[in-house]
């Protein structure tokens, strides 16, 4: 048998599974004590596995997790065809299954602690990734009801809801250690934190952002990759900027959205107070509120428009709210979302123009089927690719 191939890790995870559950055979013991015996780190692992306490805390979480379960979810985020396999990964029905997914992950990956390993696992094992707090040690919390077995949160953070997280302003203030954080929220989810400062974020889907546990004194500043909806805390001479890869927006008692995806270019729609768009050549405008200021990195451009700001920031409600935009727009937003991938049979169809009001919790083919209701475009799914068509 070859130890280290990947079915090996997988059959050592099904073993540990097993011996959890009481029901190993003796010469399947017999086989897990030489996997053990191999090293240090399958020790530690298995010291791990047996300590009853902290496994039952992993499980908790799962305990309900069932197959039908695991189809319904699946069948809601997509939808109902046959013709074609659900999403990339569907939860996994029994509770020891999915620490076993873990158990596996940890088997094929070095380099970290045993319990950032089963923490980075268990940030998936449920089917669906979750947002995750990365702490500066690297430490990774996934923060969606994390089994108190693992990682906990730090003592200045709270969570008020699941997907949500709120800095303490006081004990902060308190703590002389500064540290970074960075939130990370993959594709089909979204998350809001209070940062130290009081400033509320909300965090689209496939978007980062890294921030100190504390401001110090002076400028408040965050970096971000993606989309972010920010309220900021107003404070006299302490302006607050949001750090981009294609520039900096300074604002200092306001809200306003940033979508940063594309490196190749930024955009910001002012809700209300005021804020400065300086990209990285200098350029600088001011915004009023309703209006949108949009950035091209090639030409260095910068674009002013008066706008409804309402589709802008839509998501933030949860809502998808297309207003005559062009399907190639629309298709990136459903891209991060669904976690699938729109391939365009024909390079006009990528400007099609459509407009459409819907909750984020409909089902892809529900959204799709209201395009093909308004226009001559015809939607495929298969593998998780969406191919447009014309009729």
């Amino acid at each position: 048998m070859a130890h280290s191939s990947d079915r090996y890790a997988f059959y050592i995870a099904r073993l540990l599974s097993k011996k959890l559950e009481g029901i190993i055979t003796p010469a399947e013991n017999e086989e897990l004590e030489r996997w053990r015996a191999m090293s240090q780190a399958n020790n530690d692992l298995y010291e791990l596995w047996n300590d009853r306490q902290r496994i039952s805390a992993m499980l908790g979480r799962y305990a309900g997790i069932d197959s039908a379960r695991a189809e319904k979810e699946g069948r809601r985020r997509i939808g109902d065809s046959g013709k074609r396999p659900l999403r990339r990964a569907l939860r996994i029905g029994a509770a020891a299954a999915c620490v076993a997914v873990a158990v596996t992950v940890s088997l094929l990956v070095t380099g970290n602690r045993q319990e950032d390993r089963i923490a980075d696992a268990l940030a998936t094992a449920d089917g669906y990734p979750v947002p995750v707090l990365i702490l500066e040690d690297g430490t990774k919390i996934p923060i969606d009801d994390m089994p108190s077995g693992v990682h906990a949160l730090p003592e200045n953070v709270g969570k008020p809801g699941a997907a949500s997280l709120v800095y303490n302003a006081e004990e902060a203030a308190a703590d002389e250690n500064i540290s970074l954080h960075t939130l990370q929220v993959p594709r089909g989810r979204q998350l809001d934190v209070v940062l130290p400062d009081g400033t509320q974020v909300w965090l689209n889907a496939d978007s980062r952002i890294h921030f100190p546990t504390r401001f110090e004194d002076g400028d408040r500043t965050v970096h971000l990759e993606g989309e972010a909806y920010f309220s900021v805390t107003k404070q006299a001479g302490r302006p607050f900027n949001v750090s981009l890869p294609q520039g900096t927006i300074t604002a200092r008692g306001t809200e306003f959205n940033v979508t940063g995806y594309e490196r190749s270019a930024v955009s910001a729609t002012l809700v209300s107070g005021a804020i400065d768009f300086k990209s990285e050549s200098g350029r600088t405008v001011s915004l009023k509120p309703g209006q949108r200021a949009k950035y091209d990195r090639g030409s260095d451009g910068i674009e002013v428009e008066d706008v409804n700001v309402k589709p802008h920031i839509a998501w933030r409600d949860n809502i998808f709210h297309f207003d005559g935009h062009t399907l190639a727009e629309i298709a990136r937003e459903l891209e991060r979302w669904y976690d699938v991938r729109f391939e365009f049979a024909q390079p006009l169809l990528r400007e099609l123009r459509l407009s459409v009001h819907v909750g984020r919790e409909e089902t892809l083919e529900t959204l799709l089927g209201l395009f093909e209701k308004g226009s001559h475009a015809r939607f495929a799914i298969r593998d998780e690719v969406v191919t447009v068509t014309t009729s």
